[in-house]
């Protein structure tokens, strides 16, 4: 295999590609980047195991096809290093090694069997799917990946949900004290389905998915694949048969509150500074007009309180809420003012962005209440 590139394209393309690349790892093999070179594009593929992510470079001249597996943070360091240009990549010259020619120097790596490379499975040919845009799957990632859970016992907890079907689907997630529901536009051909998209590989993608790109996703049973511009992501799929969200969203609250989203986060945010740092709970005490958030730490004789002026007029309540997880609904939440629905002391409070400036139409948070001291 021998082409020419230039380094600062290559060097762009595989730094995406290296979120992949475990730190640690029983398979030796995966510590390099794939790479496999047909007429004049050069496919390259880092993996770790249960994720793979592919990227395709145009080369500037392809000299001859092949196939080779080099050391990636190896291989990225170096090109980091080099003066923007053309360099050529060849691995014929010696067995078991590959030479990076630039303009003044040249230098020898190692290189390994690509056969010894492990293959991600990847939904097949008919495989449904969906399609939306990068700033869409963007946003939905970012709205509801604090809300999965780290639970070995629920393994499908861990990811993202995603339930499709056609011209609307939603985007879920939960680890039982919270669940965030974003609805989102689908084509109205989109065939009924769902899977379970792992932690892991939504971060991935929210930290390299471009603006302004369409993406298309398929699944199947055991995998799922996204592409959007010259880069695909392939990963297995969280399995575990997901919750019943429907059934725990809200439809009867009637005790409504109606407030500035910036004002209560502030409030948050010192009652945080005053709460028990294990179990850091605030109490809110509802009556007409008024909420007023308490938090104390008892161990550290630290307490606090703040009243604020709301608009509610429903029944006297008393209610704990995690601070934590109400602070993350709240920043993910783009509206100028929010409705709090409450039911009674005991259920479940539903969050949603309220007015007519509302940007986030179709984002809802369920919040278990919590005891408090």
């Amino acid at each position: 295999m021998k082409f020419k590139v230039n380094s600062e394209v290559l060097a762009k393309m595989m730094s995406d590609l290296a979120r992949v690349v475990p730190a640690k790892t029983a398979l030796p093999i995966l510590y390099s980047f794939l790479l496999e070179l047909e007429d004049d594009l050069l496919r390259i593929t880092a993996c770790d195991g249960e994720m793979a992510l592919r990227g395709v470079v145009r080369v500037d001249e392809s000299l001859s096809k092949g196939r080779s597996a080099v050391p990636a943070k190896l291989v990225l360091e170096l090109l980091k290093t080099l003066p923007e240009g053309p360099i050529v990549f060849d691995t014929e010259e010696t067995e078991n090694s590959a030479s990076i020619t630039w303009e003044t120097g040249k230098s020898a790596i190692p290189t390994h069997n690509p056969d010894d490379y492990v293959n991600v499975s990847v939904p097949g040919k008919d495989a449904p799917g969906f399609e939306t845009s990068s700033d869409m799957l963007l946003k939905l990632i970012g709205k509801t990946v604090f809300a999965t859970a780290d639970d070995p016992n629920r393994p499908m907890l861990g990811g993202i949900f995603f339930d499709l079907g056609a011209g609307s689907s939603n985007a879920v997630a939960s680890d039982s004290s919270v669940l965030v529901c974003h609805s989102f536009e689908t084509p109205a051909d989109t065939p009924k389905g769902s899977f379970i998209l792992p932690l892991k590989a939504a971060n991935v993608l929210k930290g390299i998915l471009p603006k302004e790109q369409p993406v298309k996703a398929v699944y199947d049973h055991r995998s799922a694949r996204v592409a959007f511009g010259q880069i695909e992501l392939t990963t297995r799929l969280v399995e575990g048969k997901y919750p019943k969200y429907r059934s725990v969203i809200p439809t009867d609250n009637a005790n409504v509150l109606t407030v500035r989203r910036e004002d209560l986060l502030r409030v948050l945010k010192r009652m945080a500074v005053l709460a028990d740092r294990k179990t850091p709970g605030a109490k809110i005490v509802l009556s007409y007009n008024s909420m007023v958030l308490s938090a104390e730490d008892i161990g550290m004789a630290v307490r606090g309180h703040e009243e604020m002026k709301v608009d509610y007029d429903g029944d006297n309540l008393k209610v704990g809420m995690k601070i934590p997880k109400f602070m993350e609904a709240l920043s993910n939440t783009e509206s100028e003012t929010v409705e709090l629905r409450f039911k009674d002391e005991r259920r479940a409070v539903l969050l949603q962005p309220s007015g007519e400036g509302a940007k986030d139409e179709g984002y809802l948070v369920i919040l278990m209440p919590c005891m408090t001291k």
